[in-house]
């Protein structure tokens, strides 16, 4: 995973969400992506979760200013503002989940209890994802088992779904959806669990886990408050192209210019955007649109944002950060505000290769840029800049914050050496990086921004 990206698009459980467009997601984007448990071969009536641990909550107790969370950031997924690991999209043969959610108004993690089995059942499938908005989190669990054949009773096959508070003990209401759908993964909207059956989708509020809508094709991808389809069959009012549906259900946006399905989800606290890569019929070339699920329309960006390519592209307070270092690109490094529809800082790929930037990251206002020094593949100059009076504030950096949250932000910290160059520079798993939160002062991270 490049950490240019945030886990935005890791927007979901498994931003394994990404094997089915990101995604089936939740992608981001501004740091890291999702995560996924390998799933364990369970055994009769036992629980689908290690060593569970309820967490009780009384009064909520002002939150530390710093947490650290176990792992690498690979190890957690992004959703309603806030962190969680331990849960599988995917339902497959056996499985485990053991979820902790980061709650952030008390600072602490989270362990919700484990639903039950039914006496002489076996776990064959697992799958968990949080739904809802940041001040009204849950969990919902969904379940398959067998119970197997004796004396004249027939095998009995039952697929549960539970949803529970964050912390929850008990579940808050619980289902049999066998008969409503098969369960091939799972993802979370602001109302309810989207549950992809692989021939079909079927939504459940998060209320009551009835059906709220349903969707004959699977989902190209998700986000809190829209779901993508890649349309395929004649017999829609669009032969092709994508239908994104919002998380009522209702249609916001049919485009038969859109051939290949969802390219990258871009969330942050305060924008919901999908990039597509669609077909331009006056040109007859193919063009980068980014989709605002807010004011369903198309951000109108200028030509740069029109053809992008493949370069790195995250969002931060409402800014598209996009840098490309390919050698032929013309692009070099923007930030378009979304809501005042211009660019607020440019650098032109002139500029940019005469700077000798290996690598850049953005946050916030600040841009984090790692030099080459003679062209080297190992001496890097780090300094923090900010955009756009481009003032040097820092000659030197180990942490890099990347993803917003609700009251807190994600922050890489280097620990492989003295300078964490393997945190900063690396790319792929990166096992250098601290994952820290820390919580924001008046709405704003306070730092540190080196």
């Amino acid at each position: 995973m490049d950490l240019g990206e945030p886990p935005n698009t890791r927007a979901l459980r498994s931003v394994s969400i990404a094997a089915i467009g990101l995604l089936f997601l939740l992608s981001a984007c501004a740091g890291g992506q999702t995560a996924s448990q390998k799933p364990v071969s369970p055994t009769a009536t036992s629980s689908a979760r290690s060593q569970p641990t309820a967490a009780t909550t009384t009064s909520t107790p002002t939150p530390p200013a710093e947490v650290t969370l176990k792992g690498n950031i690979e190890d957690w997924a992004t959703y309603g503002g806030t962190e969680y690991t331990g849960c599988v999209s995917k339902i497959g043969d056996g499985g485990s989940t053991n979820p902790e959610i980061f709650d952030t108004k008390s600072g602490k993690l989270m362990k919700p209890a484990d639903p039950p089995l039914d006496p002489g059942a076996t776990l064959t499938g697992v799958s968990c994802t949080l739904t809802g908005t940041p001040d009204d989190l849950k969990l919902v669990d969904i379940f398959t088992q067998t119970t197997p054949a004796q004396g004249l009773q027939p095998q009995v096959d039952k697929t549960m779904a539970y949803v529970f508070d964050i912390g929850g003990t008990k579940p808050l209401v619980s289902a049999d959806i066998s008969s409503v759908t098969k369960v091939r993964s799972i993802a979370g909207t602001a109302t309810g669990v989207v549950i992809d059956s692989g021939s079909g989708t079927t939504v459940l509020s998060n209320k009551d886990l009835s059906t709220l809508w349903t969707d004959p094709q699977s989902p190209a991808c998700v986000t809190p408050d829209a779901v993508a389809f890649y349309r395929k069959n004649v017999d829609y009012k669009i032969d092709t192209g994508i239908e994104v549906r919002s998380a009522s259900g209702e249609s916001i946006l049919k485009d038969p210019n859109v051939p290949f399905g969802c390219k990258q989800v871009l969330y942050d606290n305060s924008d919901h955007l999908i990039r597509f890569v669609k077909l331009d019929p006056p040109s007859d070339r193919y063009i980068d649109g980014f989709f605002n699920v807010d004011t369903r329309a198309y951000l109108d960006t200028d030509d740069f944002m029109r053809h992008l390519g493949d370069p790195m592209t995250t969002i931060s307070n409402g800014q598209i950060f996009v840098a490309d270092f390919s050698n032929a690109s013309e692009i070099g490094m923007r930030v378009w505000n979304v809501k005042r529809g211009q660019v607020d800082f440019s650098k032109s790929h002139q500029e940019y290769a005469a700077a000798a930037i290996d690598r850049v990251f953005f946050f916030g206002n600040h841009l984090y840029v790692v030099n080459s020094i003679n062209g080297s593949d190992l001496n890097f100059n780090f300094s923090v800049n900010t955009v756009p009076d481009e003032k040097q504030i820092a000659t030197r950096w180990t942490n890099r914050p990347i993803i917003p949250l609700n009251g807190w932000t994600v922050v890489l910290t280097g620990t492989s050496d003295q300078t964490g160059d393997d945190c900063r520079v690396g790319s792929g798993p990166v096992t250098a990086c601290t994952v820290r939160l820390i919580r924001d002062q008046g709405s704003t991270y306070p730092g540190p921004w080196t």
